[in-house]
């Protein structure tokens, strides 16, 4: 029997210790548990933080479209501004030709109902001389006018086309134009 009981002692003592180790495993994943349950009420906060955040941007986006609706539907009852030029100003039909071809020079921002000259600038000095006149033109009362020319005997390469009002003064408007083969 005392064999029978060291038996049982020794069972028991084997028994004891294996219940030690499943109650200190038992509070190591206690702990974990609880490490985990934290970790997860962390992110569950942040997700709620995020959600709020974010409907408070949507709501922020959903003001601004609609105060931007607003803008655009009060600037659409603004009535146009007038545009106005730089001042005197002439543009051609084309700004390159050859010899013989016509063209349309219209002028506008010069003084009003004044006549002038049309000049192709054939030395390339700035002024209108004497022969560089192609044209003599009248502007309307509100300082504009359209004439055709015809493109004078010229070497190949860029000329000043120039408008003086009143003749005989500097030119007030100048373009480039072109003389092609």
């Amino acid at each position: 029997m005392e064999k029978n009981n060291q038996s049982l002692q020794t069972q028991l003592s084997a028994t004891q210790t294996q219940l030690s180790q499943v109650t200190s495993q038992s509070a190591a994943l206690q702990t974990q548990l609880k490490t985990t349950q934290t970790q997860l009420t962390q992110v569950q906060n942040a997700n709620t933080l995020l959600q709020s955040k974010l409907t408070a941007a949507q709501l922020d986006a959903d003001t601004l479209r609609a105060q931007l609706g607003t803008w655009y539907a009060w600037a659409r009852t603004i009535p146009s501004v007038p545009s106005f030029t730089g001042g005197p100003s002439i543009i051609l039909s084309s700004a390159s030709g050859t010899m013989g071809a016509t063209v349309t020079v219209t002028g506008s921002g010069l003084p009003p109902s004044a006549s002038g000259i049309i000049s192709f600038d054939m030395n390339r000095n700035g002024i209108a001389d004497p022969g560089e006149t192609l044209q003599t033109v009248n502007t309307s009362s509100g300082g504009a006018f359209s004439t055709s020319i015809v493109v004078p005997s010229l070497a190949p390469g860029a000329y000043s086309l120039q408008a003086a009002f009143p003749a005989g003064t500097a030119p007030q408007a100048s373009t480039n134009f072109s003389v092609t083969g």
